[in-house]
């Protein structure tokens, strides 16, 4: 990764070490105009590849999900995986990778890669954290020029084929600002960094945010924007992706 080499040079310097920035973008509904995980379930249902049965459990999580009630985060990952079940993992990830490109590569918000690159230049580390699929965020990483990323992995058995359980922990809520310290921690050094911005849309992030110097709320929900205005964190009220203001035109 680029950022071993640029830390390489600065381990090699006799001057104080100063901590490396860390600039940390959400996905869904942050960098992208949308939720890639609804959108990928609408994209297996479309292609065949999801019972109704599924289908309708995945609509009860989502609608128990927007309205904060109690959900399992694994319980969505999982129905998802389950309608895969029969599929080689290259497989899997062939019809990701297809979603990606078919589905989410025209949905970036007009500022992100913007953003990205402003806080690059100024020296910052820059993470994608997300709770989408491994191999998503892979795609979207290249495609936001971020350093490195972290996102929901899913298990895979002693073939290599994914068994439809999360590995670990679903990278959401807390468990966001949990796995970009342990990151941050391998790959700069334990006190040797500091979280200098976060981005996030949904009242989820809101923990992401709080461990920033400088949190801001990135067209957010009605929860998040009143805790915003709470703990000052900045609005951005960036814009539309392309695919939706096609559909608009349509």
């Amino acid at each position: 990764m680029e950022t071993h080499s640029m830390l390489a040079s600065t381990n090699d310097s006799a001057q104080p070490q100063r901590k490396a920035r860390l600039a940390v973008f959400d996905f869904d509904g942050t960098s992208i105009d949308g939720q890639s995980g609804a959108l990928f379930s609408v994209y297996l249902w479309r292609h065949g590849l999801m019972s109704v049965p599924r289908a309708a459990a995945l609509v009860w999580w989502g609608l128990r999900y927007k309205l904060h009630l109690p959900q399992s985060q694994d319980e969505a990952r999982e129905l998802v995986f389950g309608a895969l079940e029969d599929l080689s993992h290259r497989d899997i990830d062939k019809i990701m990778h297809e979603f990606y490109e078919s589905t989410l590569k025209d949905r970036y918000r007009p500022e992100v890669a913007a953003e990205v690159a402003k806080r690059r230049e100024e020296g910052c580390v820059t993470l994608l954290v997300s709770a989408t699929f491994a191999p998503i965020a892979a795609d979207a990483a290249k495609a936001l020029g971020v350093d490195d990323y972290i996102a929901t992995g899913m298990e895979r058995d002693a073939e290599g084929n994914y068994t439809g359980r999360v590995e670990g922990t679903v990278v959401q809520g807390p468990e966001k600002v949990a796995a970009v310290t342990r990151w941050a921690d391998a790959h700069l050094g334990e006190g040797a960094w500091t979280l200098a911005y976060a981005y996030g849309d949904h009242h989820t992030d809101a923990e992401l945010l709080s461990a920033a110097a400088k949190g801001y709320a990135v067209c957010p929900g009605e929860t998040l924007r009143k805790l915003a205005r709470q703990r000052g964190w900045e609005i951005l009220e960036w814009g539309s992706s392309p695919a939706k203001m096609s559909r608009r035109r349509g």
